[in-house]
């Protein structure tokens, strides 16, 4: 596979079978896998739109409303809960950090050609 065409896939694991480690690509759309680039991308972003992130997450994983202003995420049987930024519309850095480490967690890293 070139790098080209590897550059439109995420790298992801999964280990919930017999405990080994599968390595599959997941195709993204061009959108989500800038944001995915932009999450680990060395310095971390300032800000993001909140948009974007929840976006992606939908595309790798299942994104449920929680009670009020809460996201709950679930890729690769990995859960999380996120609280959607309000008033404003854009997450800083910390933010940031901590979906990179859930990603990390999950699974869902971008592909290294």
């Amino acid at each position: 596979m070139s790098s080209e065409a590897c550059s439109r896939f995420a790298m992801c694991e999964n280990d919930a079978v017999a405990r080994t480690t599968l390595w599959y690509y997941v195709p993204m759309h061009n959108r989500h896998r800038a944001t995915l680039d932009a999450i680990f991308a060395e310095p971390t972003p300032a800000q993001m739109r909140w948009v974007d992130i929840e976006s992606l997450f939908a595309s790798v994983g299942v994104v449920r409303e929680g009670s009020g202003s809460r996201v709950r995420v679930r890729v690769n049987d990995v859960p999380a809960t996120f609280h959607r930024p309000h008033p404003r519309s854009t997450v800083g850095r910390m933010t940031i950090a901590n979906v990179r480490v859930y990603l990390t967690r999950a699974g869902v890293t971008p592909w290294q050609s």
